[in-house]
C-alpha cells in the first residue's frame, strides 16, 4: 500500500471515529419510551453477579421478540453490572455510540467491497466506477461518512434500547462482508471462499437475529447482491442455459413460495391488529407515504420534521385519503420498476433502491407495528446514500465536472451540524420535551413528555394543559389521564368527577397500551407514599378492568394492583385474597407471593407467612427467572419475626 493510500485510509477512519463527537451532548440524556419497560422496570437486567445462571436469566428477560433478543439483553445487563445501576445513562449510551462507530467502519469496509466488485463488472461505455485505488477508498469513505453523520441515526444511538438495532446491524454487516470476501475468493480461484462466506453468513446471521429479528434480512440482501454483482457468474449465469420448461418451473416455485410466505405472514400478523387503531390495509397504504418521508429525511434532514415519535402521522384510510397516498404508492412501485430496469446499466442504483426496500420489508409492511420510527432506517439508509453517490458519479462523468463531488463534504458538514443540534436537544429530559412538543405539536407523546417536564418543574397548570392536549389528540389511550391523576396526587389536589369517569372509561374500553401499563406501575409503586390519595381509585380501576376490561389486560397484574391498594387501605384479608387470585392467574408471577408474605409477616400471621414462603420456594425452583436474593431476604425477615415472637412469649412466661 502506498503512502498516499495509507493517508487516505487513515483520514477516512479518523473521520468516522471523530463523527462520534456529534453525539457527545446527548450521551447524558434521559431514558425514553421502551427503555422503561424493557430495562428500568426489568428486575432481571439488574445483574448482581456474573454467574452463569444470572447471565442466562438476564439474557432471556425480554419478550420483545419471538427469539427474546438474548445478546442485546445480555449487553444491557452487563452495562448495568459495570455501571452500578441505571442512575447514570452515560455508560449505556456510550456503549451504543461505540457500536455505531464500529458499524461506521464496517459500512466503509462493505462499501469498499461493493465498489471493488462494481469496478470489475461496470460496462466500459457507461460505467463511471473505475478500479482506481484512491477512488476505491474515497467512494466507500463518502458512503460511510454520510451514513455515520446522518441525523436520522440519532435515535439508534441515544435511545438506549435501540442497541438491539445497532447490534443486529453490526452482525448483519459482518455477515455481508464475509459473503463478499468469500465470493471474491471464489472468483479468483483461491481456497477458502465458500468457508468464509458460509460460516460468516451462518455465524453472524445467528448472532444478528438473537440481537433483533430483522437481521434475517441478511438473506434477501445477499440474494440481491448475488443477482446484481455476480450475474455473469455461477450459479446466476446458469439461468441462461436452462430450458424454457425449467425456467417456468423455477419461476412457478418461486411464486408459490412467495405467496405461501406472504400468506403465513398475513395470517400471523392479522390478530395483532386488534390492538391497533388501524387495520393492515391502512398500514400498508400509510407506509407508502412513510417510506418517502424517510427518504426525504435521509437526504434533507429537517430538524423540525425529525422526532422520537411520529405518532402525528395521518393514517391513510384509502388511496385518496389523504391525497398523497396514491402518488406515494405509485412512486414506490416506480422505484422498484426502475431498479429492475437499471439492473445492467446502473447496478449501483439498483443495489441502492433494492437495499432500501428490502430493509423496510419487515417493519414497514404487514406486521402490526407502530407506523413510523427513525431507527428503522439504520441500515436501509445505506441504500439511499448509494443512489446519491451514483447520481453524483453519473453527473461528474457526463458533464466532466469533478467539482460535483464537493457535495459530499458539504453534506457531511450539514449532517454533522444537524446531528449535533439534535444531540443537544437530547441532553436532558426538559430539552427533549421542548424539542419534541415544539416540532410536533400534534403528537400525543410529545405533549405527554411536555406535561411530565412541566410537572417536574413545578408548573402544575402547564402540566395539566399539556396532558389534556395529549388526551384530546389521542382519544383512546388512558395514559394521559393516569398521568393527570399522578400529577394531581403529587400536588395534593383532586381531579374532577368527569376526569375520573373518563379515566375509567378509557381503561375499560380500550387496549392496555405499554405506556398505560408503565403509568399504572408507577402509581402502584407510590401508593404507600405520595400516591396515597389514589388508593381507592386504583381499587376502582382494578375491579372494573377485572370485571369487564380489554382482552389484553393481564389479570394477574391487576389482581396484584387490587391487593396492593386494599392492603394500603388496611383491608388485610381482602388484600391477601386478591393476591392469591393473582398467583392463581399466573403461576410464574412471583411478585404477589412476595407481597402476600410481607403482609402476613407484618400482620403477625407467621404460620401463614411460613406456608407462603414454602410455596415461594417451590415456585422459584420452577420459574425461569428465579429471585433467590429476594427469597433470602424474606426468609430472614420471617425468621426475625419468629424470633421476636418467641422472645415475647418467653418473657410473658417468666
Amino acid at each position: 500500500m502506498t503512502l498516499s493510500n495509507r493517508l487516505l485510509y487513515g483520514g477516512v477512519i479518523a473521520a468516522l471515529v471523530l463523527s462520534g463527537l456529534a453525539y457527545l451532548p446527548g450521551l447524558s440524556g434521559p431514558y425514553v419510551l421502551d427503555d422503561i419497560t424493557n430495562l428500568l422496570t426489568n428486575d432481571y437486567i439488574r445483574l448482581q453477579a456474573l454467574s452463569p445462571d444470572d447471565l442466562y436469566r438476564s439474557a432471556y428477560s425480554s419478550k420483545a421478540g419471538p427469539l427474546e433478543r438474548p445478546i442485546a439483553m445480555l449487553s444491557f445487563a452487563l452495562n448495568y453490572y459495570f455501571a452500578g445501576g441505571f442512575d447514570n445513562s452515560l455508560p449505556f449510551k456510550l456503549t451504543n455510540l461505540v457500536i455505531h462507530v464500529i458499524n461506521s467502519l464496517l459500512v466503509f469496509w462493505l462499501a469498499h467491497l461493493l465498489f471493488t466488485q462494481l469496478a470489475r463488472i461496470a460496462p466500459s461505455h457507461n460505467g463511471w466506477i473505475k478500479p482506481d485505488r484512491q477512488a476505491l477508498i474515497l467512494l466507500p469513505g463518502s458512503v460511510a461518512l454520510l451514513w455515520a453523520l446522518n441525523p436520522i441515526q440519532l435515535t439508534t444511538v441515544l435511545y438506549v434500547v435501540q442497541r438491539m438495532v445497532g447490534l443486529a446491524a453490526l452482525f448483519t454487516l459482518l455477515g455481508l462482508i464475509c459473503y463478499l470476501i468469500g465470493r471474491a475468493r471464489i472468483l479468483e480461484g483461491r481456497r477458502g471462499g465458500i468457508l468464509i462466506a458460509g460460516s460468516g453468513l451462518l455465524g453472524f446471521g445467528l448472532l444478528g437475529v438473537f440481537s433483533k429479528e430483522n437481521a434475517v434480512l441478511l438473506v434477501p440482501w445477499v440474494l440481491m447482491l448475488e443477482l446484481v454483482l455476480f450475474r455473469n457468474e455461477l450459479p446466476v449465469s446458469r439461468w441462461r442455459t436452462l430450458t424454457p420448461l425449467a425456467k417456468y418451473l423455477i419461476i412457478l416455485l418461486g411464486v408459490v413460495a412467495l405467496v405461501g410466505t406472504l400468506g403465513w405472514i398475513i395470517h400471523h400478523a392479522s390478530p395483532d391488529y386488534a390492538l391497533r387503531r388501524f387495520n393492515m390495509g391502512e398500514r400498508l397504504l400509510t407506509e407508502a407515504r412513510v417510506l418517502w418521508f424517510y427518504i426525504l429525511l435521509i437526504l434533507v434532514p429537517r430538524l423540525d420534521a425529525m422526532g422520537l415519535s411520529h405518532d402525528d402521522i395521518v393514517i391513510s384510510t384509502s388511496l385518496l385519503t389523504p391525497w398523497t397516498t396514491l402518488p406515494s404508492l405509485l412512486g414506490i412501485l416506480g422505484l422498484l420498476a426502475f431498479a429492475i430496469a437499471s439492473w445492467v446499466r446502473r447496478p449501483l442504483t439498483t443495489i441502492g433502491i433494492l437495499w432500501f426496500l428490502i430493509g423496510h420489508s419487515l417493519e414497514s409492511t404487514f406486521f402490526a407495528f407502530e407506523i413510523a420510527y427513525e431507527h428503522r432506517n439504520y441500515l436501509p439508509s445505506i441504500g439511499v446514500i448509494l443512489v446519491l453517490i451514483d447520481l453524483l458519479g453519473i453527473y461528474a462523468q457526463r458533464f466532466q465536472n469533478k467539482r460535483v463531488w464537493l457535495a459530499v463534504p458539504v453534506l457531511a458538514i450539514l449532517f454533522c451540524g444537524a446531528t449535533y443540534s439534535r444531540s443537544l436537544g437530547w441532553s436532558d429530559f426538559d430539552s427533549l420535551a421542548r424539542f419534541e412538543a415544539g416540532h410536533h405539536p400534534d403528537s400525543p407523546r410529545a405533549q405527554l413528555y411536555l406535561g411530565t417536564s412541566m410537572a417536574n418543574k413545578g408548573n402544575y397548570d402547564a402540566a395539566m394543559k399539556a396532558m389534556r392536549r395529549a388526551a384530546q389528540l389521542d382519544q383512546y389511550d388512558a395514559v394521559y389521564h393516569l398521568n393527570m391523576h399522578l400529577i394531581s396526587a403529587y400536588y395534593g389536589l383532586a381531579l374532577s368527577v368527569e376526569t375520573k369517569a373518563e379515566t375509567l372509561q378509557r381503561l375499560v374500553g380500550n387496549r392496555i397500551s405499554a405506556s398505560t401499563l408503565v403509568a399504572l406501575q408507577v402509581i402502584h409503586g407510590c401508593l404507600p407514599g405520595r400516591c396515597r390519595s389514589l388508593q381507592r381509585d386504583v381499587e376502582t380501576w382494578a375491579r372494573a378492568i377485572l370485571a369487564d376490561g380489554p382482552p389484553n389486560a393481564d389479570r394477574s397484574f391487576f389482581y396484584f394492583m387490587l391487593g396492593r391498594s386494599l392492603y394500603e387501605q388496611g383491608r388485610i384479608q381482602e388484600a391477601v385474597a386478591a393476591l392469591q387470585k393473582s398467583c392463581d392467574a399466573d403461576q410464574n408471577y412471583l411478585h404477589p407471593l412476595f407481597e402476600m408474605g410481607q403482609i402476613l409477616i407484618q400482620s403477625g400471621k407467621l404460620k401463614e407467612a411460613e406456608a407462603v414462603l414454602e410455596n415461594l420456594r417451590e415456585a422459584n425452583k420452577q420459574s425461569a427467572y428465579t429471585k433467590d436474593s429476594d427469597l433470602k431476604i424474606m426468609a430472614e425477615r420471617l425468621a426475625a419475626a419468629q424470633a421476636m415472637k418467641r422472645g415475647v412469649v418467653s418473657n410473658n412466661q417468666r
